[in-house]
């Protein structure tokens, strides 16, 4: 095998690895996303990931937009908590965000407006 051929092989084996990790946390999106709503009895709860390593949490039009900023700011804290002790992929995620979501629509317009917390992940326990 020539070089050129030993350096793709190695190129694809890197790249299916790569791509199989990031299955793996996609994949675990839906379970978090499940047990969110069942902990939190909100069904409107989008997860996602921003650049793989970070864990996007959203609730949206919840009663949690009625909280006042401290209170807003201790259950951001408390569902990245939640966040982390329920996500099979942890390990890949470096920022846990919570926002807490109001959007409304009005025949062809949208509007959204987030509070946006974010965690780093060695800060959350």
């Amino acid at each position: 095998m020539s070089n050129k051929s030993g350096l793709i092989l190695i190129l694809l084996t890197l790249g299916f690895v790569l791509l199989e990790a990031g299955c793996a946390k996609l994949k675990d999106l839906a379970p978090l996303r499940d047990q969110l709503i069942k902990q939190y009895h909100q069904q409107n709860v989008e997860v996602t990931l921003t650049n793989g390593n970070v864990l996007d949490i959203g609730f949206i039009n919840s009663e949690f937009n009625a909280l006042g900023a401290e209170q807003k700011e201790a259950k951001a804290r408390e569902i990245a908590i939640f966040a982390k002790g329920h996500y099979a992929s942890i390990e890949g995620i470096d920022t846990v965000r919570i926002a807490f979501v109001t959007r409304n629509s009005y025949v062809v317009i949208n509007l959204e407006s987030a509070d946006k917390y974010d965690f780093r992940k060695s800060e959350v326990d």
